[in-house]
């Protein structure tokens, strides 16, 4: 087995941070703090204005890093926008082992979701063919914009699957999704998110249900919404969206003094919400990978109600760590919350949520699995 001394961590971070900026800071950090020599090599898209010029900026900082450094293994995240495809190519001239977290569905999908422009499940560029995306203005509503993210889509599905060396996939469902599609099954590895348990619960309450996460279409406000209508349960909703979506939300509200929107919250606001809630609402749409918000409820030994879709029943074990209730369907989340509230269900689901937390989702037996991945890259890379 090769001691790993340098390992190189690239992301393009998001304009606004989102669960894939925290989960690259999280694993930088668990690495240096297990005395790995770590390199961050970031672009941010507040930048995008200046593409042209910040993509050859980064390119300028890694030609420096490849020149002094001597890396063993390079971790991708996100590229888009400014980093690009281009980065796999580069790194693989320098006989780099690469590795890619899988932390949407980019590479089958241009718009990243599996949703067409109506908010409906769609899985017609998952075979390679992005024209569907194009035909019907899936990314942004728009046929420049989505003919450009299929482009890209489309060239960065041949050059991973030419020169990444090991994939990493947040869940089984993922992972099942892109060996469908066409990726090697052999090259894929599942490991979870992960946070630290050194913000382990602390005495909390229990007052009200909770959504925490970005207010638009694919997240299934509205079916959150109309479950609590008419219910003697309160609902806080912490997130920020457009106006254009949230204004007739609030509207279908105004009569409804149990719903409460707080907008966007972060750090101990954040967390202090998670602390005092009954429990979590996750009502995606979409397929969901792995919300970093349901590792953060288990850790304050809250429960979680999720839908069925994607990702999340892997993640929540239904009546053990939370409940799942139907996507989209309103009287079944309906039904998913007042089970919670019977005989304090919630109490025995939070506990169980939290034990499941500590036996695989801490920080050590992250590490763990990732150095295996990092090893099975290099091993992948040596038979080249």
């Amino acid at each position: 087995m090769k001691a790993l001394k340098t390992i190189l961590q690239i992301h393009n971070q998001y304009i606004y941070k989102g669960g894939e900026d925290s989960v690259f800071d999280n694993e930088c950090e668990m690495l240096r703090k297990k005395s790995h020599h770590v390199i961050k090599l970031t672009a941010n898209n507040e930048n995008i204005r200046n593409i042209i010029k910040c993509r050859k900026e980064f390119y300028e900082q890694l030609d420096k890093i490849l020149l002094t450094e001597k890396i063993d293994v390079a971790h991708i995240h996100n590229i888009y926008h400014i980093i690009g495809n281009k980065i796999f190519e580069v790194l693989a001239k320098h006989k780099i082992p690469i590795v890619q977290t899988l932390h949407n569905f980019r590479f089958l999908c241009p718009a990243g979701l599996f949703l067409d422009n109506q908010g409906n499940i769609c899985e017609k560029c998952s075979n390679g063919n992005f024209s569907p995306c194009v035909l019907k203005k899936c990314y942004q509503t728009s046929y420049v914009k989505s003919l450009g993210m299929a482009y890209l889509s489309k060239g960065g599905r041949s050059v991973v699957n030419q020169y990444v060396n090991q994939f990493i996939a947040l869940n089984t469902f993922s992972r099942n999704k892109f060996i469908q599609n066409g990726f090697n099954e052999s090259t894929i590895s599942v490991k979870s998110n992960f946070l630290s348990t050194t913000q382990l619960h602390k005495e909390n309450k229990s007052e009200y249900f909770l959504y925490v996460g970005r207010l638009s279409h694919e997240k299934g406000i509205k079916t959150l919404i109309e479950a609590f209508i008419g219910s003697n349960f309160p609902l806080v909703i912490a997130g920020s969206g457009s106006d254009d979506y949230l204004n007739p939300l609030k509207k279908l509200t105004e009569k409804s003094k149990n719903i409460q929107f707080v907008g966007y919250v972060s750090g101990q606001e954040k967390e202090e919400l998670i602390r005092n809630a009954i429990a979590l609402i996750i009502p995606s749409n979409c397929y969901e990978n792995f919300p970093m918000s349901i590792l953060e409820a288990y850790r304050n030994q809250k429960s979680v109600i999720v839908s069925n879709i994607g990702g999340l029943p892997s993640i929540v074990k239904d009546g053990n760590t939370g409940l799942l209730f139907e996507v989209g369907n309103s009287n079944s989340l309906k039904n998913a919350v007042n089970l919670m509230t019977v005989h304090n269900n919630f109490n025995k689901l939070g506990q169980a949520g939290y034990s499941y937390f500590l036996e695989n989702f801490t920080e050590e037996r992250n590490y763990k699995q990732l150095i295996e991945i990092y090893q099975k890259a290099i091993e992948n890379r040596a038979k080249q």
